[in-house]
């Protein structure tokens, strides 16, 4: 179990480090990777954000991006939400549709890289979490613009994003990844919109330091409503 955790966390790492030289297929390579090796990663409770967001809509279509293990798409759809769960990691889609099948669970699912292809349809609500710090900062402030684009009028946004202060981003401070330098940061990107809910919060991270400790992270949730 040790060597396993071992071998994981040197990938994690070596992909922290070298984000600028990782493209897309190498941030699914470790998610494939991890869902291979872990069937039960981020499945289980939903983020409490996500719950937070059923109070303000109680139905509609509602895209995810980076589904992981489909803990929040699975949640929205067993509480009758038409979901599309998306992922860039097949094995993630792969496993998600699994546990559907198994609980009956209606919802579609679909390998998609945000960064690169086009949303097709207009959602009730967009949820994005944990995800941006995958990407070039410009590329995330595209995706989030693209996200508040297709979201219909008096839609919502759910998003969870790291910022500059957690472990993260100190093992490599001169990735040019996406990281928040506050929340204020995420909320001018919203500007027009009602903001719901805003907070910074310390998280624990699967991954490992060089010690074997667990990693920490501080991220910023943000739930927004379009009103325009």
């Amino acid at each position: 179990m040790k060597a396993y955790r071992d071998e994981k966390n040197k990938f994690f790492e070596e992909l922290m480090r070298n984000k600028n030289k990782y493209k897309s297929r190498n941030v699914a390579d470790y998610y494939n990777k991890l869902y291979t090796d872990d069937e039960r990663a981020f499945v289980g409770e939903p983020l409490p954000l996500v719950k937070r967001l059923t109070e303000y809509i109680k139905s509609g279509d509602v895209l995810e991006v980076g589904a992981g293990g489909g803990r929040n798409s699975i949640y929205l759809a067993h509480l009758g939400f038409k979901v599309t769960a998306t992922d860039i990691s097949p094995v993630s889609i792969k496993n998600i549709k699994r546990l559907t099948t198994r609980e009956h669970i209606a919802l579609k699912t679909a390998v998609f890289d945000i960064s690169k292809n086009a949303l097709a349809h207009r959602y009730d609500a967009i949820i994005c979490t944990f995800t941006l710090h995958h990407l070039r900062a410009d590329d995330a402030i595209s995706t989030i613009k693209k996200i508040q684009r297709n979201t219909k009028p008096s839609g919502f946004n759910l998003i969870t994003t790291f910022t500059k202060n957690g472990d993260f981003y100190k093992s490599n401070p001169n990735t040019p990844n996406f990281y928040l330098d506050s929340k204020a940061q995420l909320k001018k990107l919203y500007k027009g919109w009602k903001i719901l809910r805003i907070f910074e919060k310390n998280g624990k991270a699967r991954a490992l330091d060089a010690t074997g400790r667990p990693q920490f992270n501080v991220f910023v949730g943000l739930l927004a409503h379009k009103i325009k």
